[in-house]
C-alpha cells in the first residue's frame, strides 16, 4: 500500500496508522535506502585558499577598529576638557559683571551717583516731565 495513498478511514485518524505504531528510528531507517559504506563516501573538500583581498580586510579591519576606538577617546576627552574650559571662562566673565553690578548698587545706595543726578537735571531749570 503507497503511504500517500491512504483510506480515508486513516486519513480522517479514524483508524490508528500502522506507520504510527513503529517507532521512530525504525521508520526513519526504514524509510531511507541503504546507508552508504564508509568506503564509497565522497573524500572532504580541499581547504579553500583565502582571497587576497578577504587577507586584506582581516589584517586591515582589526587595527582600524582599534584606531576608530582610540580617536573617540581622544575626541571626547577633548570635548568635555574644552567644555570645561569655557564653562570657567563664562563663569569669570559673569562674576566679573556682578561685581560691577554690586558696585554700582552701592554707589547708588550711598548716594554717590543720585546726587550727581539730581544735580545735573536741577541745572537745567526744566523739570523732567516737560521734556516730551
Amino acid at each position: 500500500m503507497n503511504p500517500l495513498k491512504r483510506p480515508s478511514a486513516l486519513r480522517l485518524g479514524l483508524l490508528p496508522s500502522p506507520l504510527l505504531r513503529q517507532p521512530l528510528l525504525l521508520r526513519l531507517s526504514s524509510s531511507t535506502s541503504t546507508p552508504p559504506s564508509p568506503s564509497s563516501s565522497p573524500p572532504p573538500p580541499a581547504p579553500r585558499e583565502r582571497s587576497v583581498t578577504g587577507q586584506f580586510y582581516r589584517q586591515l579591519v582589526p587595527s582600524m577598529l582599534h584606531c576608530l576606538a582610540l580617536g573617540s577617546i581622544v575626541y571626547y576627552a577633548l570635548e568635555l576638557l574644552w567644555s570645561h574650559l569655557e564653562s570657567e571662562v563664562v563663569i569669570g566673565e559673569l562674576q566679573g559683571q556682578v561685581k560691577e553690578l554690586e558696585e554700582r548698587l552701592d554707589a547708588v545706595r550711598w548716594g554717590g551717583e543720585v546726587e550727581e543726578e539730581a544735580s545735573r537735571v536741577g541745572s537745567s531749570g526744566r523739570s523732567w516731565w516737560k521734556m516730551w
